[in-house]
């Protein structure tokens, strides 16, 4: 029976993200009482994922669903502008949530439906069901006269929003609520009033980049707090906010100013959330033998660097900066192909790329100008697309053998 039963629930996501959920429920309950093996179990799975693939996952279908999705979300809310005045309360009210109800009940119908074009169809009703939430914030705040800080609707929007693409298990919705999120975290620290409000330019940078190492280490939590249709894209926006600024920060920390909150002491309290969600997260999720690796002592390291380096700068900190976020992208690389992570090696390869273009071009500032100059730096890039295209290819290949 434990045999039988191996193939859990994680797994089945893992392996099998296009099969309807529906077959899955079915097919993990048949497993568990015993009433099918194990190797049945695998063939009606790669039988249903095999029919997915015959029609595709039609990109095109998809995005244009979701664009009309987005048009006629955006037709509503200015039907209900130019009529505002001729519409009554509740009126508005109850035509706004009946429409909320319509778009979700229409995509969650949808949503596994056996005809693909449906399929597609559902993301942009689920789309515009998710927008319909602030719209529903915004009418109400409108017509009750409600006087709020504006992050605290869109705050309200992220925690209404926050369960339906774990429910629906959307890629549309979570883009969405990833976009939410960060939109309304850069909007709470532009409030004068906010906790988390810097007192210069750089304190924005600062805690963008704090935001993404949070997000990165939450990500690695894969199966529990995520679908799999949300951990890749949480993983990879956490990760290239915290690499993207960080490699910023190792050309110009040394000309920036001290860091100043209105409360640094929970500043240092928000930053710290990174370190401690990464540490506990890998612990639990990895799967090499040795839980702690030389990959999270350069993650750790480069987010003390920046930790630090905004009131202690000593010599050569930009290099050191610079020199650990280049082998912390190597290591990404090799250890996303050691243990089954495609995205750290795609992540890897790809600031890899940026981190070699933008040192090339700050090494070679004076020579702009010259065309040979230009003619060597086409074939230099030429030859190092080539080269990390070839070692994504391989690093990607052993990433797939592990998953």
């Amino acid at each position: 029976m434990n045999q039988q039963q191996d193939l859990n629930k994680s797994q089945i996501d893992q392996e099998f993200p296009k099969v309807p959920r529906l077959l899955q429920r079915h097919t993990e309950s048949w497993l568990a009482a015993g009433l099918i093996e194990r190797k049945h179990v695998c063939r009606l799975l790669e039988h249903s994922s095999q029919l997915s693939k015959v029609g595709g996952r039609n990109w095109m279908g998809v995005i244009l669903s979701l664009i009309a999705g987005i048009f006629v979300l955006t037709g509503i809310i200015l039907l209900i502008a130019e009529h505002w005045n001729g519409i009554s309360r509740g009126v508005k009210l109850l035509g706004a949530l009946g429409l909320l109800g319509i778009f979700q009940w229409i995509g969650w119908s949808w949503r596994e439906h056996p005809d693909s074009i449906r399929r597609w169809m559902a993301q942009g009703f689920l789309l515009a069901g998710g927008g319909m939430i602030l719209a529903m914030i915004a009418l109400v705040s409108q017509i009750y006269n409600l006087n709020s800080r504006p992050p605290n609707g869109v705050l309200l929007w992220l925690i209404l929003l926050a369960p339906v693409p774990w429910l629906t298990r959307s890629t549309a919705l979570w883009i969405m609520t990833v976009g939410v999120l960060t939109t309304w975290f850069g909007m709470e620290v532009d409030e004068r009033d906010s906790l988390l409000h810097p007192r210069n330019g750089n304190g924005y940078t600062w805690l963008w980049s704090m935001l993404g190492m949070g997000l990165w280490g939450w990500a690695e939590m894969r199966q529990k707090l995520f679908h799999p249709a949300g951990v890749g894209l949480v993983r990879f926006i956490g990760a290239a906010i915290f690499l993207g600024t960080t490699l910023a920060f190792s050309f110009d920390m040394g000309d920036l100013e001290r860091l100043e909150f209105r409360h640094p002491v929970v500043a240092a309290s928000f930053a710290l959330m990174g370190p401690v969600l990464w540490l506990i997260f890998r612990f639990k999720e990895t799967t090499s033998q040795h839980k702690f690796r030389l990959l999270d002592m350069l993650v750790l390291g480069l987010w003390t660097e920046v930790f630090l380096g905004m009131w202690i700068r000593p010599l050569f900190w930009e290099p050191i900066m610079w020199a650990t976020h280049f082998a912390l992208c190597i290591l990404l690389v090799r250890e996303g192909g050691e243990e089954g992570r495609l995205g750290w090696v795609n992540l890897g390869i790809l600031f890899i790329l940026i981190s070699v273009i933008a040192r090339y071009f700050d090494f070679f500032d004076d020579y702009l100008s010259g065309g040979i100059f230009f003619i060597v730096t086409g074939l230099f890039f030429f030859g190092l697309v080539w080269f990390l295209e070839r070692q994504r290819r391989k690093w990607a290949d052993k990433a797939r053998q592990h998953t």
